[in-house]
């Protein structure tokens, strides 16, 4: 601050570091309210520093005027407060063009909100339709890309008339392309205003669908053209005929089939090992009652012991409605039956992704609208309302709390919860957290053997995994999860990543609200006395005046001044006068109603 006596007299135009300043305080001394926000030079000329100024010519008593008056209020802290707000709204771009899907936000009015840079790529479409803002230009420039335009067209109307409705489907497209398309409503609290598509290409994954499709047709035409085993019988079950391939599977020679009872040495037992009575043989029966049979899954037996696993089908011969005996025509199902096992697993896995996929889906669209949630709430307890909320949403079958550094940042403080968690502490230090002390999650599979947290019961009848919340290279919180009820496998563990995730976007979101919220009480409040400052009071005063004028009721109004304030104010300092401000407005707002409003006017 520059001293009294090096800015009065001063010729301010010699410090005027910007030709707009000069035009506002040219104009105020034409008559005219002049504003400029920029940078100043201070009288000494040592800082350049960002201000908002008003200036106002003084009329003197003759015609013209006598000077001019301004006001200039520092805007550092503003500014600093504005650059860290769009660097919070670049880190949210950013992390909507990262994402895979291509993302597309309208309005009611089928007007554009935002997209991403994949939405345009998707859909191959120029910049310049996207800028004009129109859906429905958009609409007809990618109709033209699907194989059922009509269909296309009428699912979006529908939903555009039904803005409460959800929706999923895939698209395909004339170049081969499969699209998934999600929609869901835009929701600003319980209101909707606008409608989120999401399009995700799935055109890999369609054509390793079809590709496992082929291979499963090509494995069958491999069965059926496979060199098959036949041999022929006689009505006492002897070998009358049989086929190299049949010798090669079971390991017999020739000589050793032929004229054999070939159930006693190929299908004597089960494939659990227990015997299997000629009786029972499918193929012996076909020789007792001449009808055809076909068993798709049984087993014969090498001459080596081994087992054989087959299908085969046993038919009568004969002559002239004669029986004359059976033939028997198998082949070995081992690959076959590989390659069902192989399905199996490949089918599992493939719905394992499936599931994955829309469990990241859920949890994509559950971020997003959180995010919007937490970005439409005006105070801190809204946002823990709101964390509560979307917590037990992300981890259901959990319970947890919501942790918040209080403002002489030297606790912890419980600020919200959800679940089952009524063992969790109200308060604690830093140094009772592993997770703030190592700068990391921190997971404990077993309470009653793991590395427990000082804050954390060791009666948790599970674990619990305790995740900092990081802003600007702090902790601001910590996201604390617990498992309900004891159970198999890692959960906690396979939780983290999401868990890492909700704690970052909670991080963002509460310190931007907090930044938000110290922007409004600076700019409400006097920073000396902690009171409302004068430009808060004449905004409420004309609010309330209307009030008690509509309703009929008076309306209370108090001004104070301190006595002997400038001799004070000379005998003992400003240092002095600064803390008598601050122990008067401490006094006034503990002897005031919660309804009454306390104000600085002036300067005493």
């Amino acid at each position: 601050m520059a001293p009294k006596e090096k800015v009065v007299g001063f010729y301010m135009p010699q410090q005027l570091i910007d030709e707009k300043f000069r035009d506002a305080v040219t104009a105020s001394l034409d008559g005219k309210c002049g504003f400029y926000e920029g940078d100043y030079l201070s009288v000494l000329g040592t800082k350049q520093t960002p201000v908002r100024a008003i200036f106002q010519g003084i009329p003197s008593l003759e015609d013209g005027l006598m000077g001019g008056v301004g006001i200039l209020e520092d805007i550092t802290v503003r500014r600093r407060a504005e650059e860290e707000l769009n660097r919070s709204l670049s880190l949210l771009h950013a992390t909507l063009e990262s994402t895979a899907d291509g993302i597309l936000v309208v309005d009611l009015n089928s007007r554009i909100v935002s997209f991403n840079r994949k939405f345009l790529e998707l859909w191959h479409i120029p910049e310049d339709i996207m800028a004009a803002g129109d859906d429905q230009q958009v609409l007809s420039c990618v109709v033209g890309q699907v194989q059922q335009p009509e269909t296309f067209l009428s699912k979006v109307k529908k939903l555009y008339e039904h803005p409460e409705t959800e929706s999923f489907d895939i698209l395909e497209f004339k170049d081969g392309r499969f699209f998934e398309r999600y929609s869901k409503p835009q929701r600003l609290g319980e209101k909707i205003v606008g409608r989120v598509w999401s399009f995700r290409d799935i055109s890999e994954r369609i054509q390793a669908e079809t590709d496992l499709e082929q291979l499963q047709l090509q494995h069958e035409m491999i069965l059926n053209s496979a060199g098959e085993g036949v041999f022929g019988l006689d009505l006492r079950g002897k070998v009358t005929f049989i086929n190299p391939a049949a010798l090669t599977l079971s390991g017999y020679e020739r000589d050793e089939l032929f004229g054999q009872n070939i159930h006693k040495l190929l299908h004597y037992q089960r494939a659990d090992g227990t015997p299997y009575p000629e009786e029972e043989c499918p193929i012996y029966r076909t020789l007792l009652d001449g009808e055809g049979r076909r068993v798709s899954d049984d087993v014969f037996w090498t001459k080596e012991g081994k087992p054989l696993p087959v299908e085969y089908v046993s038919s009568p011969l004969g002559t002239s409605g004669r029986l004359a005996g059976a033939v028997a025509v198998f082949r070995d199902i081992t690959e076959r039956k590989q390659w069902e096992e192989d399905l199996q697993k490949a089918n599992a896995h493939l719905q394992l992704l499936v599931s994955e996929s829309e469990e990241r889906n859920r949890h994509m669209t559950l971020l997003h609208e959180m995010s919007d949630v937490l970005q439409a709430c005006q105070t801190s307890e809204e946002a823990y309302s709101t964390t509560a909320h979307f917590a037990s949403k992300f981890f259901p079958g959990y319970g947890g709390g919501l942790y918040m550094l209080n403002n002489s940042k030297n606790l912890f403080e419980k600020v919200t919860a959800w679940g089952a968690s009524s063992l969790l502490e109200s308060i604690f230090l830093p140094d009772d957290c592993w997770a703030l002390r190592l700068g990391r999650e921190h997971l404990v599979d077993d309470s009653a053997s793991g590395l427990l947290c000082h804050h954390v019961s060791n009666q948790l009848p599970a674990g619990y995994l305790c995740m900092p919340m990081m802003a600007q290279g702090e902790a601001i919180g910590i996201l604390h999860l617990q498992r309900i009820s004891p159970g198999e496998g890692n959960l906690l563990e396979a939780a983290a990543p999401l868990v890492a995730t909700v704690a970052e976007g909670l991080a963002l979101a509460l310190a931007n609200l907090k930044l938000r919220e110290t922007l409004r009480s600076q700019a409400i409040r006097d920073d000396l006395t902690g009171l409302f400052n004068r430009r808060y009071m004449e905004e409420t005063l004309e609010r309330e005046l209307h009030r008690v004028s509509r309703l009929g009721i008076p309306l209370g109004l108090a001004m104070m001044d301190l006595d002997h304030f400038k001799r004070y104010n000379d005998t003992f300092g400003h240092h002095a006068v600064d803390e008598l401000l601050r122990t008067l407005g401490r006094l006034i707002k503990t002897q005031i109603r919660e309804d009454d409003i306390a104000c600085r006017y002036g300067g005493e």
